[in-house]
C-alpha cells in the first residue's frame, strides 16, 4: 500500500505544476503588496452593510481580509491535486456565518477580528506545505511559538532524512520540548524521547511529540493533510494518547477539507459511527480515544494505507455484521465509490482492498464504544 500512495502521488506531478504556478504568482503578488498598506479583497467604494463597512474602516481588518483572499486562492486545489478542495464550500459557509454573527455583535470589529483569525489559521495550515512563506507569515502573526511547530512540520515533510533536517527541526522544537517535559501528564508519555533532538530524529518520534503538544497548547496543532501524504508516518500525530477525555484536546488534521472523502463512503462512515454510538452501552470517556482512532483510520483508508488490523472481538463482530446486513446497499455503494477513488485519484486500482476497508470501517465504528 505504501507503493500505491507513492505511485499515486508521483502521477499527480502534472497537477502539482498548476499549484506551483499559482503559488509562485501569488507569492510574487504578496511580496509586491507588502510595500504598501493592504486594502481588503473587495471594493470599499461598494461596501454593503455593517460588516464590510467595519472592514473598510479598520486597516487591521482590511489587512486580514486581503491575507485571507491570498491564502484562500492557495488552497482551492485538494491535497492530491486531483480536484477542488473542501475549502471552497467552507469559505462560503464562513462568509455567511461572518456576516450573520458579526452584524449583530455588540462589537462588530472585535467579532470580525476573532472570526478572521480563526479562518486565517485554517487556511494557513492548508497552505503550509505548498506555500510555506505565506502560511508561516500568518501563523507567526497569530502565535510565533506555535508557528515554530508548523515550520518544523513543513521541514519534516519536505526535507530529506538526515542530520541537517534533524538539527534544524530540533532548534524549532526546543522551546516546546521544555513545556511538554514540564507537564506531568505529557511527560509521562514522552519516553523514549529525552530531548528536542530525539523528537526530531525520526518521523515516528516527531509525530509522537507533536501529538503530545496538544496536552500543553490551546489550540492544538493541526497536521496538514499534504504533510501526511508526503510522509505517511505523520499519521501518528493523530493517535489517541491518554485513553480519556484528554484525547479530545489533542490536535487533528485538515484532511476533511483538503482531501474531501468520496461522498458515499463518507456517508457510510458517518452512519456507522452514529448508529454505534447511539447504543445505551456507549458511555464513558474512552469514546474520545476511540473517535480519534476512528478518524485516523478513515484518513488511512482514503489513502489506501490502512494496513493490517486485528479482527474484532465477538461482540463487535456480531454488531458489525448486523449493521452490514441492514445497510447492504450503502456498503456496496461505498465500496464501489472507494474503489473508483483508488483507481482515479491514487492511480492504484484496489477493489478488493476497498471492499475490505469498508467492512473495517464498520468494525472500527463499533470498537469505539468498547
Amino acid at each position: 500500500m505504501a507503493a500505491s500512495i507513492l505511485a499515486g502521488t508521483l502521477r499527480c506531478i502534472a497537477g502539482w505544476v498548476v499549484v506551483v504556478v499559482v503559488v509562485a504568482a501569488l507569492g510574487a503578488a504578496a511580496h509586491a503588496a507588502a510595500a504598501t498598506p493592504a486594502g481588503p479583497s473587495f471594493d470599499c467604494g461598494r461596501a454593503q452593510g455593517p460588516v464590510e463597512a467595519a472592514i473598510c474602516a479598520d486597516p487591521q481588518l482590511a489587512a486580514r481580509d486581503a491575507a485571507m483572499a491570498q491564502l484562500f486562492e492557495l488552497v482551492g486545489v485538494d491535497a492530491m491535486a486531483s480536484g477542488p478542495s473542501g475549502e471552497l464550500e467552507a469559505q462560503k459557509q464562513w462568509l455567511a456565518r461572518r456576516d450573520q454573527d458579526c452584524a449583530k455583535a455588540a462589537s462588530v470589529g472585535a467579532c470580525l477580528a476573532g472570526e478572521y483569525d480563526a479562518r486565517l489559521q485554517e487556511l494557513a495550515v492548508g497552505a503550509l506545505i505548498r506555500a510555506p512563506d505565506a502560511a508561516l507569515a500568518e501563523l507567526r502573526r497569530q502565535s510565533p511559538a506555535q508557528a515554530a511547530l508548523y515550520e518544523a512540520i513543513d521541514k519534516m515533510a519536505t526535507l530529506p532524512d538526515g542530520a541537517e533536517r534533524a538539527d534544524a527541526v530540533a532548534a524549532l522544537l526546543a522551546p516546546e520540548f521544555a513545556k511538554v517535559s514540564q507537564s506531568d501528564q505529557a511527560a509521562a508519555l514522552l519516553s523514549p524521547i529525552a530531548s528536542a533532538r530525539d523528537a526530531a530524529a525520526t518521523l515516528g518520534n516527531f509525530a509522537h511529540f507533536i501529538d503530545l503538544t496538544g496536552a500543553v497548547d490551546d489550540p492544538a496543532v493541526t497536521i496538514p493533510c499534504e504533510a501526511i501524504i508526503r510522509r505517511s508516518e505523520l499519521l501518528g500525530a493523530l493517535d489517541s494518547m491518554f485513553g480519556s477525555s484528554m484525547d479530545n484536546q489533542l490536535g487533528g488534521s485538515d484532511c476533511a477539507a483538503m482531501l474531501p472523502p468520496p461522498p458515499r463512503f463518507a456517508a457510510l462512515a458517518a452512519t456507522a459511527i452514529t448508529v454505534s454510538m447511539s447504543s445505551p452501552d456507549c458511555t464513558g470517556t474512552l469514546r474520545y480515544a476511540g473517535l480519534r482512532d476512528y478518524n485516523e483510520l478513515l484518513i488511512s483508508i482514503q489513502l489506501d494505507r490502512e494496513g493490517a488490523r486485528a479482527g474484532p472481538d465477538p461482540d463487535v463482530a456480531r454488531r458489525s455484521a448486523a449493521f452490514q446486513r441492514a445497510h447492504r446497499a450503502e456498503m456496496t455503494a461505498g465500496s464501489a465509490e472507494l474503489a473508483d477513488y483508488y483507481a482515479g485519484t491514487l492511480h492504484a486500482p484496489n477493489p478488493a482492498g476497498a471492499k475490505r476497508a469498508v467492512s473495517e470501517v464498520v468494525d472500527a465504528a463499533y470498537e469505539v464504544c468498547q
